[in-house]
């Protein structure tokens, strides 16, 4: 889910959330669901508040998790479930002009493409793993705030990719740690050329693509992918390219 807001203090901002129900909960749809949607509103009144990206902090990030954890508790209470039926993973990009703030419980990855440093890949958190292999971490759970990573950096970035543990291993290299480049580059290229916005063209794209036969093969978890760009492409003058100067488009597919 992703959103883009204009306020005076921060400029355009773009707030991205990607959350991926687990597996063995009944209703963790929902909880995604529901999870994007509180903490992109909880982003929203706060900067709408007029406070600035650079004030946002741990305990205010906590605070939303709570928030959340206390809804879903409210409404397992109400169906007469417990809350772990709801259990989700959470990654969160907010993306200002000076500042970047980025938070993760669970597995999956943001990566992000230094403004200084054209075509250069880097992760924010390696995904977390549980106890056991294939095990993670989960919003809903009670210790979520103890799990939550969180980091404000007093920079921008110019490009960014968010993904769930189903696109992992194709955008990570797990032996050395690193960026899967060949896999990303060529996706986050193609939005240089796009107008600013969501791409309705490279969404529906990445939907056929995320749903093909040679990634389906590879794996059976969950897919989904936000890649966001504002840099323009490397020449205008290569073909089917146009520059268009800055800009802040992103491509979703949830």
């Amino acid at each position: 889910m992703t959103e883009i807001v204009n306020v005076d203090e921060c400029g355009p901002t773009l707030i991205a959330v990607v959350s991926d129900g687990a597996g063995s909960a009944r209703f963790s749809t929902v909880g995604a669901r529901l999870i994007c949607e509180h903490m992109v509103d909880s982003a929203i009144e706060f900067l709408c508040a007029g406070k600035h990206l650079a004030a946002l902090n741990t305990r205010t990030m906590h605070s939303w998790l709570r928030g959340y954890r206390l809804r879903m508790s409210n409404l397992a209470d109400r169906f007469g479930v417990e809350i772990d039926d709801f259990a989700c993973t959470l990654l969160v990009a907010i993306l200002g002009e000076r500042h970047s703030a980025f938070a993760q419980v669970g597995d999956g990855a943001i990566v992000v493409g230094p403004n200084d440093e054209p075509d250069h890949l880097l992760w924010v958190y390696w995904p977390q793993q549980g106890e056991y292999e294939n095990v993670t971490y989960f919003a809903t759970s009670q210790d979520a705030a103890a799990q939550l990573q969180f980091d404000l950096v007093p920079h921008p970035v110019d490009e960014l990719a968010m993904f769930t543990d189903g696109v992992q291993r194709f955008a990570l290299h797990y032996q050395t740690r690193t960026v899967h480049k060949p896999f990303l580059l060529p996706k986050l290229g193609a939005l240089r050329s796009e107008s600013p916005g969501h791409s309705e063209r490279l969404s529906e794209a990445l939907t056929r693509y995320l749903d093909s036969e040679p990634v389906n093969s590879r794996t059976d978890d969950d897919k989904t992918m936000v890649l966001a760009s504002r840099r323009e492409p490397i020449s205008r003058h290569q073909p089917g390219v146009n520059g268009d100067g800055n800009k802040h488009s992103y491509s979703c597919n949830r």
